[in-house]
């Protein structure tokens, strides 16, 4: 079955009895907010071949069928799953809405898919193909001008693996750890901060042994904690107005090692990673001991999310080393 699907009267049923979850779209020609919506699932349900199907309803030409489904509202989204409903919304969703809509069809097992026994991965192998694909995500939806749609994926993502973790006797606890680092970064990008924070402080109290071998995770505790240090933005302000006021600083005030931490902080934020090692260096550069060692302990941190193979930690760490001691 195609994943993506024009309801009609001969389909109709079919797709209400699916076994793979099934996404309905009811949408109309003159309705602005399922022009903006339709695409957005299509998306959604592009990422994840043989998982989901996106059956798109034109209420006007198929006003029988949307009477039988109550639609009264447009934009209407039903999540169906062999003659059962799951979720629904209707209306344009926020992100949060969405996440948890797609967090549900994504959880689906269906009953009757016959997939059993026949030599499929085990589920944490399954669970960390999930994992993956949400790490693709975030990577794409946090940086510099990447779409808020595929950070909000990958929240669903790990949340749906942590949740899967949760109901098991034995969980695989590194599993879960890469799950709430993913789940930190998540809230960061969507700015929730004290969830952020939250999540990283379970992560060190839970999962200590599985950061000490755990790379990976201790580079997402790093991020998440350089950034939570950077300065909220004042009312009404963006980011951006916030790091060209510190750019005026600087360059009204050279002198101004606050101002240049703060800088290096947004630009770490904004994952501007070189153009926040050299804001610390000019700090080294200036006053290595200004803040008791704080642009150095900024640059491990910095270095720590990169990880060791980037090639900004290795010339980083060699142009700190030359301010420090040489």
């Amino acid at each position: 079955m195609p994943s993506v699907i024009e309801v009609d009267v001969k389909n109709f049923v079919a797709l209400l009895k699916s076994p793979v979850p099934v996404i309905l779209d009811c949408y109309a020609s003159w309705c602005d907010p399922c022009k903006k919506l339709t695409p957005v699932l299509e998306r959604i349900v592009g990422k994840y071949p043989g998982r989901l199907i996106l059956a798109k309803l034109d209420v006007d030409n198929h006003q029988e069928l949307a009477a039988q489904l109550n639609v009264s509202s447009l934009p209407a989204v039903f999540g169906l799953c062999e003659g059962k409903l799951v979720d629904r919304f209707v209306g344009m969703p926020t992100e949060p809405v969405l996440a948890g809509f797609l967090d549900k069809m994504l959880s689906i097992v269906p009953i009757s898919s016959g997939q059993e026994g026949k030599g499929e991965p085990s589920p944490a192998e399954k669970q960390e193909a999930v994992l993956k694909r949400a790490d693709a995500l975030l990577t794409e939806g946090t940086k510099e001008g990447g779409s808020g749609e595929t950070a909000t994926e990958a929240g669903a993502l790990y949340r749906q693996v942590y949740e899967e973790l949760g109901k098991e006797d034995t969980p695989a606890t590194y599993l879960q750890a890469r799950c709430l680092a993913g789940l930190a970064r998540c809230a960061l990008g969507g700015g929730a901060r004290e969830e952020a924070k939250e999540l990283v402080g379970m992560l060190k109290r839970q999962h200590k042994a599985d950061m000490e071998t755990m790379p990976e995770v201790r580079a997402a505790v790093s991020f998440v904690e350089v950034a939570l240090e950077a300065p909220a933005e004042e009312e009404g302000a963006s980011l951006e107005d916030t790091l060209t006021k510190l750019q005026g600083n600087v360059m009204a005030n050279p002198g101004d090692l606050e101002a240049r931490y703060n800088l290096a902080l947004k630009n770490f934020q904004l994952q501007r990673f070189e153009t926040s090692i050299d804001a610390c260096l000019e700090i080294l550069k200036r006053d290595k001991a200004w803040k008791e060692g704080a642009a150095q302990a900024l640059l491990l941190k910095t270095f720590e999310a990169l990880g060791p193979e980037s090639d900004l930690t290795r010339r980083g760490r060699q142009r700190m080393t030359n301010y420090l001691f040489l």
